[in-house]
């Protein structure tokens, strides 16, 4: 969560650390509980383009996220 912030606050989202670490667990109980892989990002996207993001850089921060992580 504390990536998906710094890459976030790139595009001025200025948001606490509570913001993004309670929307990853919500993703990923999401995604835990329910069968997909796509759903709790959709989900972090939502909640993202809900604090002022526009929805292609929301999309792109996780997709982002996502990638760095998997580096």
């Amino acid at each position: 969560s504390f990536r998906w912030k710094v890459i976030c606050e790139a595009w001025n989202v200025k948001k606490k650390f509570f913001f993004f670490y309670r929307t990853y667990l919500m993703g990923f109980t999401f995604n835990t509980a329910f069968p997909g892989i796509v759903g709790g990002d959709l989900l972090r996207v939502y909640y993202l383009t809900k604090a002022g993001l526009e929805w292609k850089k929301a999309t792109f921060s996780v997709f982002l996220d996502r990638a760095l992580g998997l580096a």
